[in-house]
Parts: C-alpha cells; structure tokens; sequence
C-alpha cells in the first residue's frame, strides 16, 4: 500500500464524432495527454445510453482511441490510469467524457462504383472510361477529375 498515487492521471480527456461511413455509423475519437509520469497503460470503456453498444478495452497506450461503426447515439467514455510495478498494480482516477454521436456526413458518398475503360487510343474518342455508381442521396452536381485536374462538371441529377 502507498500513501499517495505515484503516478499521474491524464489531462484533456475527451470525446468527440470522427468519421462517418455510408452505412450511416462513425467513430468516436478518443484523445488526452498524459502526464509525467505515467500509467503503465490505460483501460478505456465505451457504452451508449441504453448500454446495447459496451465494450472495455483493457490495455489500451498512447494518447488516443478510435472505435470505429458506432451508430447515432450518446456515449460515457470511461478512461482508467493502470501504473504496474513489481510490488503491485496501481490503479488511478476514473474519468469521465460524454459525448453525443449525430453521425452526418458532409460527404454522401456514392456506393458501388463501377468503372471500364472502353476505348483504348481509339482515332475519333481516344481513351474512353465509363464510370457507373448507385447514389447515396441527390446531387446538385457531380465532378470529374483526371489526375486532380477537374475535366467536367455535370449539372443537376442524372
């Protein structure tokens, strides 16, 4: 037993939305700073309000945590410092950081894209590529880039 904690919990614990993929799911980005000195390793749990998504991750290191295919929902991080030495494990304060996941995307991106070169050198269209995709939402426009450079812009829905 020690009289005081021997290492440091860490700072700037948060949580927040990441990424979200077309299935309409995102991450939830988990950072903080650790401090000197430090745990061992971290464990870290996740779960939503109606505890249907709950996962602990028990050794977790470095300074942030993604969990990937979370779907819309509020979530409680919980975030343990572990400190392991030869004479016992060490554990530190809990913290705690709520987040809210809305999972919308900036970006509705098209799903099963098909792409075919039709044309090789051909002497009237050259090269010809036929690009097919299902959409995942209207556009006002679609563009066509060749190598980064912007060849077309295509108008409205189609």
């Amino acid at each position: 037993m020690r009289d005081s904690q021997s290492f440091s919990d860490v700072d700037e614990f948060q949580c927040v939305e990441g990424f979200t993929n077309i299935q309409g799911n995102c991450e939830i980005v988990t950072t903080w700073r650790l401090r000197t000195p430090s745990p061992t390793f971290l464990s870290l749990f996740v779960a939503n309000s109606d505890s249907s998504v709950a996962r602990l991750f028990p050794s977790v290191v470095g300074e942030q945590f993604i969990l990937t295919d979370a779907p819309p929902d509020g979530y409680e991080v919980q975030l343990l410092s572990v400190l392991s030495t030869t004479d016992g494990i060490y554990q530190g304060t809990t913290l705690v950081s709520n987040c809210t996941l809305g999972c919308f995307s900036g970006c509705n991106t098209p799903i099963h894209i098909q792409v075919c070169q039709r044309a090789y050198s051909h002497p009237t269209v050259g090269n010809l590529v036929e690009v097919e995709w299902l959409e995942t939402t209207s556009y006002d426009n679609v563009e066509m880039f060749l190598d980064g450079n912007p060849v077309e812009i295509i108008e409205g829905d189609r």
